[in-house]
């Protein structure tokens, strides 16, 4: 686990990392899902990728005391450190589908090893 967490704060130290890190956050920070269109029909996507995209997502919503005790803090912070909190959030809830995507196969080996 904690050479996971080693790659996983390396990657994120890049520009790249920080981008993409940013775009996730945007992301689950959205108070109302955009919608977004739907495919004519879904029979192009295994079934098995669906539901675990279904399951990541439900994931990526859920909170647990770490996140509301940052969340709760947040307004009292200086902009600085909100943005802090804001990335801590989003770290958690990455590493909490992180174990799925893996298993998943999504992340195409990029965490083998760990």
């Amino acid at each position: 686990m904690e050479e996971l967490l080693a790659g996983l704060s390396q990657f994120l130290s890049t520009p790249e990392g920080q981008k993409q890190l940013e775009s996730v956050q945007q992301m689950l920070s959205q108070a109302e899902p955009e919608e977004t269109p739907k495919p004519a029909s879904s029979e192009h996507l295994p079934p098995a990728l669906l539901g675990g995209l279904g399951k990541l997502m439900e994931g990526m919503h859920q909170e647990d005391d770490s996140i509301r005790l940052l969340q709760a803090l947040a307004p009292l912070l200086s902009e600085k450190r909100q943005k802090k909190a804001k990335q801590a959030v989003t770290l958690l809830r990455l590493m909490k589908v992180l174990p799925s995507l893996k298993e998943s196969g999504m992340l195409g080996g990029l965490l083998d090893g760990f």
